[in-house]
């Protein structure tokens, strides 16, 4: 025994001489603060073969020196403090370095910051940044002190039975964490308060004087519509086939765990008086039952009603757009008449009209059949100076329609703004704009006397007649003229009326011009086409305005 423990001793005195050994060998080695190693590390105690000498180095401790002391680093962006960092380090990192320690900075303090459901123990402009990046509400809590706590506090828009313990009942109300707390946290008098997540207060585990009930409600921000206990507090969904669940009365349900409103191919929800879980993008929401609707719900007063419109005896969808005019349907360039953007929005019709005197057009499509319109500028202005169809025709400048003219109205040069134009075709406004034509207003003269036209018509009597004078002027039909290379336009004198006709097509598109009936569907008073005849030698010329 005595050798075994001789040879026992004797081992651990040699282990414990290379201990000794080892120690003293390590501490004999010479170490340097550098500032930078030659692995790229800062300030660091390292043997001289790893210093980089560019950059600054010591025979002593890194805590011994100015350029390695540590402090806090602050970067004032990101809103974050660290602690024991060397000032070079700091700098490095583009922060801001204070030989301070991180209590000791007031930019540095520490709260809980509560974003959404989440919740950090960070600064205060940490907490802002993160509510920049995720777009989230924040609340920030300076007089939360620890992490724990702070933790504790997350969630704090979570719904649940908030349960007011007295000696002789139990109270309750369906808040959140964060209003129950504050509940928790003035209790006095006896009474103790608790946060019962995701419980309902007629859940009746918790044995309070909350019941359920046959009422139900609609809630503000929400579609669907809610069941209610007896005191008043929301509870799930209306479902009538679990209206006498407890379990359905018990924990707080979404709404995939409710029943499933059904639409019929108008978008009108067909189960309405049986399941109240509306859906605003399926076309329903929640609103108190009216005496006209053909469902009424089984229990309480409020139903999933349609978001869709009726107009004219055609159903609009929620959200769909549409156009309409003042004046009679498939004639919008009625004297005095607008067009209108109609809008379907919550089962309400919303009446936006255009810009006055038709200087805004409603522009009607669908997407899928969905209608979209908008009003538009009209763009008519110009139009009467266009002389080729193509031009006309190009939708991507203008808003014009190229016509048929009659041959007997005359397109020729001298007329103002119908320039070149020949062919028996002209450009007018496809949407004519509107004029102040009930008062002296010289831009709707001007625009009217555009269109104001004459027609040349070749007289013939004969050599006697002239002599005598007694002999009728007489109009050769057929007979082609050979400066303007067209006929003796007899229709002008033969079928005045059908002339007047024509001229006052080109009048009525440039404008409230002309005569036509106005958007109440009758003809003003003292509309008229004024007609002259002037003889001059063998010709006699008439011109209309």
């Amino acid at each position: 025994m005595k050798n075994k423990n001789l040879i026992f001793s004797f081992v651990g005195l040699i282990f414990l001489f290379g201990i000794i050994f080892n120690s003293y060998f390590i501490s004999a080695e010479t170490l340097y603060c550098a500032e930078k190693t030659i692995s790229g590390a800062w300030c660091q105690n390292v043997p001289f073969e790893k210093v980089d000498t560019n950059f600054q180095y010591a025979e002593t401790s890194c805590q011994a020196t100015y350029y390695c002391k540590t402090g806090t680093c602050v970067n004032s962006n990101e809103g974050v403090c660290s602690s024991n960092v060397p000032k070079k380090v700091c700098e490095q990192s583009k922060g801001v370095w204070d030989e301070k320690a991180s209590k000791d900075i007031p930019l540095c303090n520490l709260g809980c910051c509560l974003l959404g459901n989440q919740a950090a123990f960070t600064t205060q402009t940490r907490c802002g940044k993160l509510s920049s990046d995720y777009n989230l509400n924040m609340t920030f809590r300076k007089d939360i002190t620890n992490e724990a706590q702070c933790i504790a506090s997350a969630y704090p828009l979570i719904r649940g039975a908030c349960v007011s313990d007295s000696e002789f009942q139990k109270t309750c109300s369906l808040i959140t964490k964060e209003e129950c707390n504050k509940r928790i946290a003035t209790a006095s008098g006896g009474i103790s308060v608790s946060f019962h997540e995701g419980l309902l207060c007629s859940a009746p585990s918790l044995g309070t004087n909350c019941l359920p009930s046959n009422r139900t409600t609609c809630v503000e921000d929400k579609e669907e519509v809610y069941l209610l206990d007896s005191c008043g507090n929301i509870a799930n969904i209306y479902d009538s086939e679990k209206m006498n669940s407890p379990e359905y009365w018990e924990t707080i349900q979404s709404g995939r765990e409710s029943c499933e409103l059904t639409y019929d191919n108008q978008g009108n929800p067909t189960n309405s008086d049986v399941c109240g879980n509306c859906n605003y993008l399926d076309g329903s929401t929640c609103k108190a039952s009216q005496r006209t609707d053909s469902i009424k719900p089984e229990v309480g007063e409020n139903i999933c009603a349609p978001l869709n419109c009726e107009w004219k005896g055609k159903t609009y969808l929620h959200g769909e757009s549409w156009c309409e005019t003042t004046g009679e349907a498939g004639n919008e360039n009625l004297v005095g008449s607008e067009h209108i953007l109609m809008k379907c929005y919550d089962s309400e019709v919303l009446v936006e009209p255009c810009a006055a005197f038709r200087q805004e057009i409603c522009s009607q499509s669908s997407i899928n059949g969905f209608g979209v319109s908008s009003c538009v500028v009209n763009r008519w202005q110009d139009c009467i100076s266009q002389t080729s169809q193509e031009n006309c025709e190009d939708s991507d400048k203008r808003d014009c329609a190229w016509t048929e003219v009659s041959g007997i109205v005359n397109l020729s040069s001298s007329l103002i703004g119908l320039g070149n134009l020949t062919g028996g075709a002209a450009c007018i406004p496809k949407y004519t704009p509107g004029l102040s034509f009930w008062k002296s207003d010289a831009r709707a003269e001007q625009a009217c006397s555009v269109a104001s036209n004459y027609c040349v018509v070749k007289m013939k009597r004969g050599i006697l007649g002239q002599l005598l004078k007694w002999d009728t002027w007489r109009c050769e039909q057929g007979m082609i003229d050979s400066l303007t290379g067209t006929d003796n336009n007899c229709e002008c004198v033969t079928d005045q009326d059908y002339w007047k006709s024509e001229v006052n097509k080109l009048c009525s598109a440039v404008g409230d011009c002309g005569v036509t009936k106005n958007y109440l569907g009758t003809i003003g008073e003292l509309s008229e086409i004024k007609v002259d005849k002037i003889q001059t030698g063998k010709d006699a010329e008439t011109t209309a305005e």
